[in-house]
């Protein structure tokens, strides 16, 4: 996978209005307690047994609380 890039949350908002994905990358209790309405959930924990990234998906933006998952552990997809 490529590196990731930080964007800001009006970029993400514009990215998914045109088609992005956005996947959630926090544990069951996380999402459980928060989330982004349309999101996918897909916890880092199971991101090396199966990717969260699915046929016809062409951009993704994963979340995470503040971005240290997402950018210290960068799905390998």
């Amino acid at each position: 996978m490529s590196h990731l890039k930080s964007i800001s949350p009006d970029r993400a908002a514009v990215l998914i209005q045109s088609g992005a994905v956005l996947i959630d990358i926090r544990g069951a209790d996380e999402h459980a307690r928060e989330n982004i309405p349309g999101a996918r959930h897909h916890a880092l924990t199971r991101v090396d047994s199966e990717s969260p990234v699915r046929s016809g998906d062409e951009v993704v933006i994963f979340h995470c609380k503040s971005g240290a998952r997402t950018e210290g552990n960068s799905p390998k997809l």
